[in-house]
């Protein structure tokens, strides 16, 4: 029958594979009431699948969350899709189709933060979990290797295992075999390790018969991973054919151009540039332009401005950021800074404004204003917590500014810590405070950084 979740999963596929995404959403809005037995789990599969690759996460993300769990016993690729799905409702709306197509190391240095992103990217991993459990019943070698790729992810970038899963991932790296593999997640991060067992790996592979895709890679992200651009520059050009295998054409004329400029070599970047023109994403050869006018050392703020007023995109954003902060020119900085922060909602982009205003002598009001208004993100962040003592300071919130300066004096060691509790005693009148104040910081005087 066309009216059961069998039929209507045979229609909406038939649809989608016949006429396009567009017929089979149409389809799917014109359905009254679906509920988790509309679909079959493969139906529900395709469906959100579909919903996620159209942009409409939250649409796709509420439909899962009300799915009963045996659904995703039966179909373990369903609680995969819904894991995926949770991760991306943590990064910024801009970067979420990356999460889709999996490219999650991609987003690392872009993660939105907060009690709402944290308990999103919290959900991820106990479906992930979950799912890992009943591939590993199923003996799905596949399944498991890339669920295990997702969960060490997430621990890294949640701060309560991260160092914990940094030194895993380093030591991990002594395996010449396994650093192949765990390459991309080691670079991502930024991880130090002993290169010797990789490099001793690659070298051998090569002299038995030639380098594999996955190997090539590993060696490509190797030489970004350790700065050896002209040695990447070299292996790229000497490798193209091979590298094609497992990258596209324009990533790969991508990773060249970088790689000339990050070895300072600005001419070969602009003449890969003209050479590769037509083989790049068009919304990229701006941004290398960019690239290229920052290794001449020339001022690329004006590029960086109409890259962003043309495309109005994220990256763009940050590189315009990043050009502003360099050139010190904060009072232009401050409206992007506040942008990139309602975009990317983190405590880098929240000190960055923070940043901005103080340096245009901004009413503390507004700093206050500001602070209340991401508490969840001041709570996490020493910084932040200090900026807010001292507005309230200023503002004459005696009390509060203590209460906040005193969770900071002990959590760390600081002179702006320090400086504002002796200001508070002075403006309280608590005199009887400052021998004590003296003494306790004489006695770890050591500790200032």
């Amino acid at each position: 029958s066309v009216d059961s979740a069998a039929g209507r999963s045979n229609i909406f596929g038939i649809l989608r594979t016949k006429k396009g995404d567009a017929d089979a959403l149409a389809y799917l809005d014109a359905l009254e009431n679906i509920n988790p037995d509309s679909f079959t789990a493969i139906g529900w599969v395709n469906v959100v699948g579909c919903f996620a690759i159209n942009d409409r996460i939250e649409q796709a993300t509420k439909l899962l969350s009300n799915l009963p769990d045996e659904m995703f016993l039966e179909c373990t690729i369903l609680g995969y899709f819904c894991g995926m799905l949770y991760v991306a409702n943590s990064v910024p709306m801009d970067l979420r189709r990356r999460v889709i197509h999996e490219e999650f190391l991609a987003v690392s240095d872009h993660l939105l933060e907060g009690d709402e992103a944290e308990n999103w990217r919290s959900k991820a991993c106990e479906v992930f979990e979950a799912c890992s459990q009943v591939a590993e019943n199923a003996d799905d070698e596949l399944l498991i290797e890339r669920l295990e790729n997702w969960l060490r992810w997430l621990r890294i970038v949640d701060p309560a295992h991260r160092k914990e899963e940094l030194a895993a991932l380093s030591n991990d790296m002594n395996d010449g075999k396994t650093a192949v593999k765990l390459m991309p997640l080691a670079h991502a991060f930024g991880v130090k390790f002993d290169v010797s067992a990789l490099t001793k790996h690659l070298r051998r592979t090569e002299m038995l018969g030639g380098l594999t895709p996955i190997e090539l890679n590993a060696k490509v992200l190797m030489l970004q991973h350790f700065e050896q651009f002209p040695e990447l520059a070299s292996f790229i050009v000497d490798n193209w054919n091979r590298l094609l295998e497992f990258e596209s054409l324009p990533n790969l004329g991508g990773t060249l151009i970088q790689a000339y400029v990050q070895a300072g070599e600005c001419g070969l970047a602009e003449e890969a540039l003209k050479a590769k023109h037509a083989e790049l994403y068009p919304d990229d050869i701006p941004r290398f332009q960019l690239m290229i006018q920052h290794c001449r050392g020339e001022d690329p703020t004006k590029q960086a401005k109409d890259n962003y007023d043309a495309s109005g995109k994220i990256e763009d954003l940050s590189n315009l950021i990043l050009s502003l902060e360099k050139a010190q020119r904060l009072a232009e900085l401050t409206p992007y800074a506040l942008e990139m922060f309602k975009r990317e909602r983190n405590v880098v982009n929240a000190l960055c404004y923070v940043k901005c205003m103080r340096s245009a002598i901004t009413q503390d009001e507004d700093i206050a204003h500001f602070l209340d208004s991401c508490i969840d993100l001041v709570k996490k962040d020493p910084e932040l917590m200090s900026v807010q003592a001292w507005a309230l300071f200023h503002l004459g919130e005696l009390k509060k500014s203590e209460e906040i300066n005193n969770q900071l004096l002990n959590l760390r060691n600081n002179i702006n810590d320090l400086s504002l509790d002796i200001y508070l005693s002075v403006r309280t009148g608590e005199w009887e405070k400052l021998p004590a104040t003296l003494e306790r910081e004489w006695n770890r005087r050591g500790e200032l950084p």
